[in-house]
């Protein structure tokens, strides 16, 4: 992980999730997804975060959290928040956490009609 002053080494342990949240849900940003995923897993691309004011934060498109255990919220800036727990997203989704659990994910605080689907990324 990079920020303005330094490098942090990080390494995710077995039951950790790596959550995308895209700002939008389209195709393109279904590609964009699967694209950042791949620059993560395959060729170690590190994750930056951004000062809090940075102007580069308001064209960020995509977020990423790593972590165990991730709880959403709309009250932080994207890509500003160092906490591996947290992924800024849409008000609907604040307050929900997607949690590691054997075999699978759970889904806590989930609003109502929530759609999920399950995509194995083969590279």
């Amino acid at each position: 992980m990079n920020t303005a002053e330094d490098e942090v080494a990080l390494f995710l342990e077995p039951r950790d999730l790596i959550v995308i949240s895209a700002f939008r849900a389209d195709d393109k940003m279904r590609r964009g997804i699967k694209a950042l995923a791949y620059l993560l897993l395959e060729t170690g691309n590190p994750l930056v975060v951004l000062p809090e004011d940075h102007p580069g934060s308001r064209r960020l498109k995509m977020v990423v959290s790593a972590a165990d255990r991730v709880r959403l919220s709309c009250d932080i800036t994207p890509g500003t928040h160092p906490d591996h727990h947290l992924l800024c997203s849409a008000p609907a989704l604040s307050g929900m956490e997607i949690v590691s659990v054997d075999g699978g994910v759970e889904l806590l605080n989930a609003p109502p009609g929530i759609r999920v689907w399950r995509e194995v990324l083969d590279w």
